[in-house]
């Protein structure tokens, strides 16, 4: 066990060039390998967490080097080796007490090193004001601890896999109905890690109302009675550590498939639309009241001295309201819209924004004069009109100043650049 978590070990990229983000990609690669050597057995979690960081807040707090604290340096190091072999095991301890000779005239590259050797001269490679063996072995223990905390703290899972690109995406379908499932009232069938090729045709069958295959069966959509799409970017052999950090298994023996579909990213509502709604059957055009590449531009915006975030949240549930031909909810969100944006254009209001602003046409102009009167109007007889005898409730063409606020978005998008 102990030459297999050598071996894993070898394969690290060493920690010094990790954290100087020169190799990218291998920070993900080296979590996972680090946690499985040394961290995937530990017992007490929490404990060893406290012990990680108490231990390097101690170390940090006595410094490497001077001879009046030695006796408590000494002694405290003797503590956190004896906990360290207690909690974590012999092999990180004896880790953590690598003796490293200091890097003169290297003949020998890191890469054909042993692992726990290339590991400390790369450490002490990173920092040229440690000329001292005993600093150089101070900013290598503290190093590691932080390391390892973290790594633990994240189940080996570096948070650099959030960020990965949809090349990364893989989805997961969950349908409960009752489709031949005698005795059982309901049955659940589900397909996870598939691609997009794989998802389209369940989506595409879901819209036009049409029996849904998956699993060898075909599932009439009146039997349905719900449907979950979930998306995750990992590997597959990270979903066991992801299992660690959900509370779920996931081992040869056994995998917890529904824990793990629910475990991951909801996107149902984003990807499909309900079939019954006359809307569907409409060009596609009219899918989405906000263009999706805007709306993609407004949340890659980041700095900025206006936090976008509401302004993105209210435009996807002006796509939601729409897609589900509901005016009124449209209404009240484009006036929500325009009345949280004109401090992005120094002006407290937008009536002094649409009056006042340098635009770069009268066009731009007379389409913003127009949210203000017609779709200010329209949303504030639609939000206050009190009740009456006889209510004509407005229709989506009513309500629907789809070009205007795309010019508006578009102009919020070009000031924050």
């Amino acid at each position: 066990m102990l030459e297999k978590k050598k071996i894993v070990l070898r394969r690290l990229t060493p920690i010094a060039k990790v954290l100087q983000k020169e190799i990218p990609g291998q920070d993900i690669n080296n979590y996972k390998a680090f946690y499985n050597a040394f961290l995937l057995n530990v017992k007490d979690r929490n404990e060893v967490l406290r012990i990680f960081k108490s231990s390097y807040l101690k170390l940090e707090e006595l410094g490497p080097l001077g001879i009046l604290f030695e006796k408590e340096k000494n002694s405290t190091n003797r503590q956190i080796e004896n906990l360290l072999e207690q909690f974590v095991g012999q092999h990180f301890a004896e880790t953590y007490k690598k003796e490293l000779d200091l890097p003169g005239k290297q003949t020998v590259s890191d890469d054909d090193l042993p692992f726990l050797q290339s590991f400390l001269i790369a450490l002490a490679k990173s920092s040229t004001s440690l000329i001292k063996t005993q600093e150089l072995r101070w900013q290598y223990r503290i190093r590691l601890l932080k390391y390892a905390y973290d790594c633990l703290l994240q189940f080996g899972l570096h948070p650099n896999i959030w960020y990965r690109g949809v090349d990364f995406k893989r989805y997961n379908v969950l349908i409960t109905h009752n489709f031949h499932t005698k005795p059982k009232p309901t049955d659940i069938t589900m397909k996870i890690l598939i691609s997009g090729n794989q998802l389209a045709p369940i989506l595409s069958a879901y819209r036009q109302k049409a029996p849904i295959q998956i699993e060898g069966k075909l599932i009439p959509l009146r039997n349905v009675i719900e449907t979950k799409i979930s998306t995750t970017l990992l590997l597959n052999d990270e979903i066991y550590l992801f299992g660690l950090k959900k509370g779920f298994e996931w081992s040869t023996s056994f995998k917890d498939t529904i824990s793990f579909i629910n475990s991951c990213k909801n996107e149902t509502d984003e990807l499909l639309d309900n079939p019954y709604l006359e809307e569907n059957s409409l060009s596609t055009e009219k899918k989405n009241f906000i263009d999706p590449t805007r709306l993609k531009e407004l949340k890659t915006i980041q700095k900025t001295k206006y936090d976008l975030a509401k302004v993105v949240q209210i435009c996807t549930t002006l796509n939601k309201a729409y897609k589900n031909n509901d005016p009124l909810s449209v209404s009240a969100n484009s006036r929500a819209l325009i009345d949280h944006i004109p401090p992005v254009f120094g002006f407290e209001t937008f009536a002094k924004f649409a009056n006042g602003y340098a635009f770069s046409s009268k066009s731009l102009k007379s389409g913003m004069l127009k949210l203000e009167t017609s779709l200010r109007g329209i949303a504030g007889n639609n939000l206050h009109s009190p009740i009456d005898s006889r209510i004509v409730l407005p229709n989506m063409t009513q309500v629907s100043f789809v070009q205007e606020i795309d010019w508006l978005l578009s102009e919020v998008i070009r000031v924050c650049k």
